[in-house]
This record gives structure tokens, sequence and C-alpha cells, in this order.
């Protein structure tokens, strides 16, 4: 027996004499295809979220755990009423979008000042992949080695190396998040869980970053 395949031609609605593929749709075909029983996660941050405005950014995780997609989204009160809801499924869909999922039926969506009405996404948690290990996580104990001691400077070096971050740029980036978490660039007398939570608030600035620097080569 054939597998059933996601009609998306079925579902598209007519706008402005264009066709466009709804973001629900979007997420349907998606799941269709990579199930979160399998491993496969749509997590959604909100960047910044106040009385007039909103900006979610939303990120496609494959079952390793890495992110294959991002999808960053601005939304006004002044725009739409429910402008939260809506900063949040723009996310989604134009990570999705950026995937490959309705990528032709949403060109105008990837443009910055489009005005397509999406209905919301209820984003639930049953999206997210499995929780894994925190990178700097020992038997389950987050800044702490295996003799229950902090974790060191150096280990929080080799944690962002590995995801490409290093030297100058490293430091930068420390020392902003720890100006963030304690008001104060000495970072490095800081116990273990500290650490743990500046490598977790430098990673979270290096997914902003990138996720701009992806948008601005749109």
């Amino acid at each position: 027996m054939a597998t059933k395949t996601f009609d998306a031609k079925a579902h598209l609605t007519n706008i402005k004499g264009k066709d466009y593929l709804e973001v629900k749709w979007r997420l349907v075909w998606f799941r269709e295809e990579h199930p979160a029983t399998e491993g496969w996660g749509i997590i959604t941050i909100a960047e910044a979220v106040a009385d007039e405005a909103a900006r979610y950014r939303a990120e496609i995780v494959d079952p390793e755990g890495r992110v294959v997609a991002t999808g960053t989204k601005t939304e006004t009160k002044r725009g739409f009423a429910d402008f939260v809801e809506k900063a949040e499924t723009g996310a989604i869909g134009r990570a999705l979008a950026l995937l490959g999922y309705g990528t032709q039926w949403c060109a105008d969506e990837l443009d910055e000042g489009a005005r397509i009405v999406d209905s919301p996404v209820v984003h639930g948690k049953s999206s997210a992949p499995a929780p894994k290990a925190h990178p700097l996580e020992v038997d389950g104990a987050p800044g702490f080695d295996a003799q229950r001691r902090p974790i060191r400077k150096v280990t929080l070096a080799g944690a962002l190396e590995v995801e490409g971050i290093k030297g100058r740029e490293a430091r930068e980036l420390c020392t902003q998040a720890a100006e963030y978490l304690w008001g104060s660039p000495d970072w490095q007398s800081a116990r273990g869980a500290k650490i743990a939570e500046l490598y977790d608030r430098v990673m979270e600035m290096v997914r902003i970053k990138r996720a701009e620097q992806q948008e601005a080569t749109q």
C-alpha cells in the first residue's frame, strides 16, 4: 500500500490573487512526515513581549537535537489584537517555510512588510523533542562535575568551542551574558550552576545572532 502523503494544494487559500498555505496546514504537513514520537520538535521562544509588541523565535529540531531551521516574527498590537499569538504563529510558519513546507505558497510572508492573517496555532509542549542533558551536566547536576565540584571556566570554554564559539567572540559573549545574569563581568569566580546558566545565556545570544543573520540573507 502506498504511503499517504499530504496534499498541500487541497488546502491553499487565495489571498489577493495569490495561493497561500496557512501555517496550520504547514504544521500538519510537517507532522505527517516528522512526528513528535520520532524526536522531531518545534520549539518557540518569546524573545521580547511587551504591551504593544511581541517577537518570537521558532526552531525546528531534529531527533539529534540539532536546529535545522529557524524563523522569527514580530507583531504589534496596532496590527493585531492577538499580536502575541500572531508573532508565535508567524515564527513557526517562517521556520517551516525555510525547511521547505509551503515555501512556494508563502513568498509574501517571508517579506517583513507582509500582513497575512493566520489563525493562531496552539503550540503545546507535545511538539518539543524529548529533553536532553545539559551540555555542562554530570549525573543530572548542571554546572557540577562527577565529584560534585563546580565546573571551571575552562569547561565552559570547551563546551562553547564545540559550538564553534571561541576566542574573542566567546569572551565578548560571556562578558555580555555575565552582565545580564549578575550585573558584573566578574563571572570567572562564579559557582558551577551559574556557569551553566551563563552557557545557556550565551547560546541564546548566539541563536538570536544566527537567526538575524539568516533573516538578513533572505
